[in-house]
């Protein structure tokens, strides 16, 4: 369990990071997703805009970014993110693609479609959200960089309670 001194929940932030998306995800640490969704990034300036609304709106104490496939977009984002986070006192860290795949992997789950299943049955609020399983040569669904960011909240939170304890 993720908490301070005085046994208060962290707020935590998740973000996972696209071409022109980000997905979202708001916890209080360990177990209660506040909200989620996406927001469209349409030009560069509009990051910190958009980022600044998100921290304002929920007052995270940890924003995690995941960003192995777009490794320098990651970068580039957290760099921007660095006077954003320098005033709101928040802490940044930056989440592997590897680490939420093994993650998922230890509980049976192969597959993003298996995964947003998983989360949407551990946060009801998701089920309307899950996409339909897709053939090969579709797209991706709209709505997976939504799950991408749950599920990098929930290794997060669960990666921090096993070093805590």
């Amino acid at each position: 369990m993720i908490a301070d001194a005085t046994n208060q929940c962290e707020r935590i932030l998740a973000v996972d990071l696209r071409p022109h998306w980000v997905g979202f995800a708001v916890f209080d640490a360990p177990t209660r997703l506040l909200d989620f969704g996406l927001v469209k990034l349409p030009s560069r300036g509009s990051k910190e805009i958009r980022f600044i609304r998100l921290v304002e709106r929920f007052r995270p104490r940890v924003v995690v970014i995941r960003g192995d496939r777009h490794r320098r977009r990651a970068e580039a984002f957290r760099r921007a993110l660095e006077p954003v986070s320098a005033r709101y006192s928040i802490s940044v860290e930056r989440l592997g693609e590897h680490a939420v795949r093994h993650h998922f992997e230890g509980l049976g789950v192969h597959n993003k479609e298996q995964r947003s299943a998983l989360l949407a049955q551990q946060f009801s609020e998701l089920a309307w959200k899950v996409p339909p399983a897709r053939k090969r040569w579709q797209h991706e669904h709209q709505n997976m960089p939504i799950f991408d960011a749950v599920a990098t909240g929930v290794v997060y939170v669960q990666s921090t309670a096993k070093a805590l304890r």
